[in-house]
């Protein structure tokens, strides 16, 4: 029978080593892919959390996006209120005062709200006659 110490389980002080779920470990490379789209929308315009997902070869996958901008590094240049729900609308609570300042950052660029809603056809990125459709599964 092996003894603790030696068993790969166990580190050299007798605890037992965890690993991560796979699933868990390639969450900050998803993450990092998101981030690096996302820093792509250009100012003044805006994308959905389910079109960033499909550019991002995650389809089907926009509450992913949605969890990525909510663990941006404290101080991060990544434009996060770019992204809104597929209605046009920000998808933040206005408790914590967050969609308030995302409202006030995207009509600082430009961005006209109408009855709270933004036109994706004019503001949305990346505009379909530029770029690929991406199919959806």
């Amino acid at each position: 029978m092996h003894s603790r110490s030696r068993s790969k389980n166990y580190g050299s002080a007798g605890k037992l080593r965890t690993r991560p779920h796979r699933e868990l470990q390639a969450i900050p490379q998803k993450y990092q892919l998101i981030w690096r789209v996302v820093r792509e929308i250009p100012e003044g315009m805006v994308s959905t959390y389910g079109r960033i997902a499909d550019l991002c070869g995650l389809f089907g996958h926009a509450r992913l996006v949605g969890y990525a901008l909510h663990n941006l590094p404290r101080g991060s240049d990544i434009p996060w209120h770019r992204v809104i729900n597929a209605q046009g609308k920000i998808s933040l609570s206005d408790l914590d005062g967050l969609a308030e300042r995302q409202r006030r950052l995207l009509r600082k660029e430009g961005i006209i709200f109408i009855k709270d809603v933004i036109s994706l056809s004019k503001y949305g990125w990346p505009c379909d006659h530029l770029s690929p459709r991406i199919p959806r599964r």
